[in-house]
């Protein structure tokens, strides 16, 4: 019973235990009420469902670090769907609708919400805040929030340029839906910031070009997350510096228009050399990403909309200008559509090339249209084609390797690595092969 009531709840399982837990606790017996009201980790999460209980979680917390929540039950729908949760549906709709009705009680105006939390603004840690309406005619802004790191913020109107420029000094992570990063920042705003989104936002020409300066004065910036129709126009105009660290992961509704400065975007983003790409089919959106020697990843794009379109398009834009030592590919599966390369290209600099689940179809087109003469290591798992068919893909010529084909001055084996586990103990023939390439003497 006692572990029931400390579980995870379905909408609010990145928290330790459910904001009303320790209330349960405290009534289970005198000893369990002890450990609750010395365990001030327990009481530093409010959100709608306890604000009516705030003095209650503010004096048990003590001093402790405080995480603010003021979402609606839509918000945790879209966060959450509990599949690994251990909820059952029906009390996962129950505590939605539990939220949804608290929020309507207390979440309307942000300030109504914050104003009884505003005495310990010195202890918040982090402040996730859904609003439809601002009621400040300048903007969202809150009093100094010296140890506040993180803010999420969605639907407010706008933000005034001193909640960053004086109230968030300590702030590394930032993400805004649906709103824009406001003008008129010092140029030690954000200084401290790690990680940024930006989702759905909409900038002016003045605006953007303020905030891409503004975005170079971010020396600790390690990720930049950017969702927006104007991804194209915004990246083309990114100037970084050489010691760039920064992970980027873009989405991108729609290819074609992106497609033709894809080469171009990437080079803008960082001088750092490039050791491998990747190619990922993730759901209804196929996922490019760079690496870097150190294992960085810049710049991951994902794509959605007509997929096999996309990936041809890709593939067409990316390959001939392809310099990087590593290829891989996952969950590529082309269907009943024709994926299809409008024109050959050698790559030369590619040593290591992988397939994980996907189909024939994409080795056939590849291997038929692209040459690697220094291929030396190539990984095909579980993607429908036989060690007969691969042989005849990559082994042209009974194994022997032709100039114009897969490498210069050597031959190719191909060996069984292991067997592949399907479900449970059932173990299929084998699917995973591993090429390579020996150098003759």
């Amino acid at each position: 019973m006692i572990l029931k009531m400390t579980e995870k709840s379905a909408t609010n399982s990145f928290h330790p235990l459910d904001t009303r837990a320790p209330l349960n606790l405290v009534q289970v017996s005198k000893l369990w009420r002890e450990i609750a009201l010395n365990t001030s980790s327990l009481w530093v999460v409010i959100d709608v469902r306890n604000i009516g209980l705030a003095r209650t979680f503010l004096e048990w917390s003590r001093s402790a670090a405080l995480e603010i929540t003021m979402v609606s039950g839509e918000f945790y729908d879209k966060e959450e769907d509990g599949s690994n949760s251990g909820e059952e549906p029906e009390r996962l709709a129950s505590e939605l609708k539990g939220v949804k009705k608290a929020y309507d009680l207390h979440g309307q105006n942000p300030y109504d919400f914050l104003k009884p939390l505003f005495s310990h603004i010195s202890r918040w840690k982090s402040l996730t805040l859904e609003a439809s309406t601002d009621t400040h005619s300048g903007g969202f802004l809150l009093p100094l929030a010296p140890a506040l790191t993180t803010l999420y913020a969605i639907g407010l109107d706008t933000l005034h340029p001193d909640l960053f420029n004086k109230s968030l000094p300590n702030l590394s992570r930032l993400r805004l839906v649906g709103i824009a990063i406001p003008p008129g920042l010092a140029p030690t705003a954000l200084k401290g910031l790690r990680w940024l989104t930006l989702e759905d936002f909409e900038y002016e020409a003045e605006e953007m070009a303020q905030f891409l300066d503004l975005l170079q004065a971010h020396p600790l910036l390690e990720s930049l997350t950017l969702q927006s129709n104007f991804i194209c126009d915004f990246l083309m105009r990114i100037v970084v510096p050489p010691s760039l660290r920064v992970e980027m992961t873009i989405h991108y509704r729609q290819l074609p228009t992106i497609a033709p400065s894809l080469n171009t975007l990437y080079s803008c983003v960082s001088s750092h050399p490039i050791r491998s790409w990747s190619f990922k089919l993730s759901g209804y959106r196929l996922i490019l990403s760079r690496t870097t020697a150190n294992g960085t990843k810049l710049m991951q794009l994902g794509i959605s909309g007509q997929l096999i379109s996309d990936m041809s398009d890709c593939f067409n834009h990316v390959l001939p200008e392809f310099t990087s030592e590593s290829l891989s590919f996952s969950h590529i599966v082309t269907g009943p559509h024709r994926f299809s390369l409008t024109q050959p290209s050698t790559l030369y600099t590619v040593a290591s090339m992988s397939f994980v689940h996907c189909d024939s179809g994409l080795l056939n087109t590849l291997f038929t249209h692209c040459p690697f003469p220094r291929l030396r290591n190539l990984k095909v798992e579980n993607c429908h084609v036989s060690r007969k068919q691969l042989s005849a893909l990559v082994l042209p010529a009974g194994g022997q390797l032709e100039p114009a084909h897969l490498g210069l001055n050597g031959h190719m084996q191909i060996v069984d690595a292991c067997r592949v586990k399907y479900f449970e103990d059932a173990v299929g023939v084998p699917e995973v092969f591993m090429v390579r390439r020996f150098d003759q003497d």
